[in-house]
This record gives C-alpha cells, structure tokens and sequence, in this order.
C-alpha cells in the first residue's frame, strides 16, 4: 500500500497554510497534501480522500474547526488530528473528540516534525491483515477495508479510494483472519466492516458503505448486524 503520509490541511488563512504547507514539505516524510480552505469543503471530500492526517485550524468563518472535528469522529474514530491555533483554551473539546496534538501558531518545526512522525508512527502500527497477492505478501491495514466479496473462487478486498484487491481464497477463510467487531459475515457472498457502513436499509435488508456501494445482509441476521452496528455508532438513532 501506499508508503506516504496523505496529509490534509484546513486552514483558511493563506498565509498560514503556505507556511504550514512548507514545514511539512522540509521534513523528512515522504507526504501528500492536500489544501482545504474551509470545513464544508472538506467535509464534503472527507469520505473519498482518506488521510492519515488531519490538520485542523479552529478558528474558520462559517463552519469551525470543533465542528468539523465533531462530524469528523462520527465517521471516523481512529484518524489522527491535530488542532492549529493560537490558543489552547479548546483543550477539552480536543480531549473529547480525540484530538492528538496542539500546533500553536506560528507553527514551528519542531511542532510539525513531531505530528508528523506521530502520524507516521500511527500509521506504522494500524491493525493490518497480511495476504498474498501474486505469491507476495502484502499488508492492508484494517481500516483501509470497506468490505470483502466472494466472487466465483476469489476473495476481493474493496478498500479505500477504490482500490480492489483480489485473491484466491474462500470468503469464510478471509473472515477467520478478520476480528469481529467490527467485521462480520454479513451474507453468503459478503463481509461487512461495520465501521465503513453509513446507512442501513430494514426494507432492501442493505447496507450502505463509505465508498456508496451496497452490501446485502441475510434475511435472519439483519437484527444481529443492526445491533452490532449501533453498538459502533452509539449516536445513531
């Protein structure tokens, strides 16, 4: 998988995002950046763009940072996100909602080595599976899977940013390796990680994942998987 860091940056002040921007391109990590001007935009792209780290500036027009944050950790539990701001008085909301680092600014060096080698460090130690791919063995953090699909003889690995990897397996050896929760053996032909899964359907008996696709869920465990998914996602109603 992918060997950089793919950072995302929001931050409305131009002049702090450049300077930001320039610390991390000075480090030593090898990173990917992408720039948000404000917290709907990046909201909106969220979902899509999976990063393994989050700089978040509090204070924005519109939608602040908090908020952001908020809707973020209602999606995702796990990344890491650190504030940038220039005042440390949101210590509580970021205790709250997990937030891993304060960057005061200006931001320093020294600040952004460190988040940066913290995220690298997070990264490195993701729960993963191992598989072989073409008599390779390749590492796929757990949380980059969406769900797997049986297919004829194949096991296919739907992952973030619409990677597919497929090997040749039964979908009941692939879930042997896999803990439950949060995975579970949704259907004959599919496993669900019920933490990509953002609506359920009680009519079509479906799930609907992170990256828009449809998991189909097995008429007599429907109420097993809702239950399980709720105790996931203790704010959903």
């Amino acid at each position: 998988m992918e060997d950089y860091l793919r950072v995302a940056i929001c931050e409305d002040n131009k002049v702090d995002y450049h300077l930001e921007k320039a610390l991390i391109e000075r480090s030593e990590c090898k990173v990917h950046i992408t720039h948000y001007p404000d917290g709907k935009s990046f909201l909106d792209d969220f979902l899509r763009a999976k990063f393994d780290l989050i700089l978040m500036d509090i204070y924005m027009p519109e939608m602040d940072g908090i908020e952001v944050v908020r809707q973020i950790r209602l999606l995702d539990e796990e990344v890491p996100i650190a504030f940038l701001t220039a005042s440390e008085e949101h210590a509580l909301d970021g205790y709250r909602y997990h937030v891993g680092r304060y960057l005061t600014k200006p931001v320093q060096k020294a600040q952004m080595e460190e988040v940066l080698l913290y995220a690298e460090e997070r990264k490195r130690n993701q729960p993963a599976i191992t598989i072989m791919v073409n008599r390779q063995p390749v590492r796929i953090p757990l949380q980059q899977i969406i769900y797997i699909e049986q297919m004829s003889h194949k096991s296919i690995f739907h992952l973030e940013n619409h990677e597919d990897v497929s090997i040749f397996s039964t979908l009941s050896s692939v879930i042997n390796m896999l803990p439950s929760p949060p995975f579970i053996s949704c259907h004959q032909s599919y496993c669900a990680n019920l933490t990509k899964v953002v609506e359920l359907n009680e009519e079509f008996r479906t799930l609907t994942m992170s990256d828009h696709s449809m998991v189909y869920v097995r008429r007599q465990d429907y109420s097993k998987v809702k239950k399980m998914w709720m105790s996931l996602h203790p704010e959903a109603k």
